[in-house]
């Protein structure tokens, strides 16, 4: 039997029946593992049942042909490998085979369990029980996370009435959050008026919820930005959300209001804007996608 990943999917050659099989280790630690018997052939297995260890689903497994060694008439392999979900899909000769077993391998993911992706690896966030790993952002994506932090930083990263800008903020960029319900969230850029927050947030996670938060739209995974955080930002009370999109490059800015948002403005790069909640000044919106402020 040959066993592949391909994306979300674990592809075997031939049906297979899964089931979940309980051990205790050497060390003394009990070990939950998925196993699969090939009881449409017997034989389909003989002297290559595929035995996939703790490290075989790394990121480098994905999308390629994983080695196998014989154990008998099963293949054993780990349901959720640092908190990345997988369903277990039986094909034969390259065709869903009707008798196939579909089964999620999904298990809630927890606080632990992310944290236990080591912090030069963690570029995760922990949303509805599921670990999600953000995108790898692009040069446009980049450039307008830069562009935020050079437009609101200096008038706004300081204490009020010393001249300069109105301050009043803490900017902060990539920083974990803490929100209701389990959910730790990374957004590209965020801030905290300081009346709520006199000294500068610490620690990682941070639980003080920000005042303000801004993502830019990834190319990868648009309806991250523009749906599932819009609606997780609403439920966590975030006052003030804006997403800067490079695809067409505009900035959108909501207020929240009574158990909605409020869609505040919806600007092109080649408008000037006074955006809430920082429209004690006006702006380009081009400044935001690498243009040379005024």
């Amino acid at each position: 039997m040959t066993l592949e990943v391909r994306g979300r999917e674990l592809v075997t050659s031939a049906p297979v029946h899964l089931h979940w099989r309980a051990r205790k280790t050497l060390r003394g630690v009990n070990e939950r593992r998925l196993v699969a018997d090939d009881h449409a052939d017997q034989g389909g297995l003989g002297g290559s049942t595929d035995d996939i260890g703790t490290g075989g689903m790394n990121r480098g497994a994905v999308a390629r042909r994983l080695s196998c060694r014989s154990s008998g008439h099963s293949i054993a392999f780990p349901t959720v490998i640092r908190g990345r979900e997988f369903s277990f899909v039986a094909l034969t000769r390259g065709v869903r085979h009707p008798d196939s077993v579909v089964l999620s391998a999904r298990r809630p993911a927890t606080e632990a369990d992310f944290f236990a992706i080591p912090d030069d690896e963690r570029n995760h966030e922990l949303l509805d029980s599921e670990i999600v790993e953000r995108a790898t952002p692009s040069g446009e994506h980049s450039n307008a996370q830069s562009g935020i932090v050079r437009l609101l930083g200096p008038p706004f990263q300081r204490r009020g009435g010393n001249g300069g800008g109105p301050g009043g903020w803490w900017i902060y960029t990539e920083a974990e959050i803490r929100l209701p319900a389990g959910k730790i969230v990374r957004p590209d850029v965020c801030g905290w008026r300081r009346e709520r927050a006199p000294e500068a947030p610490r620690g990682t996670p941070i639980d003080l919820r920000p005042n303000w938060v801004c993502e830019v739209v990834s190319p990868a995974k648009p309806n991250h930005d523009l749906v599932r955080k819009l609606n997780l930002y609403l439920a966590a009370e975030i006052e003030h959300y804006w997403t800067v999109d490079p695809r067409d490059e505009t900035l959108t800015v909501h207020r929240r209001g009574e158990g909605a948002w409020v869609l505040v403005m919806r600007a092109e790069r080649s408008q000037t804007v006074r955006a809430e909640p920082f429209d004690a000044i006006d702006f380009p919106v081009g400044v935001l996608f690498g243009d040379d402020p005024p």
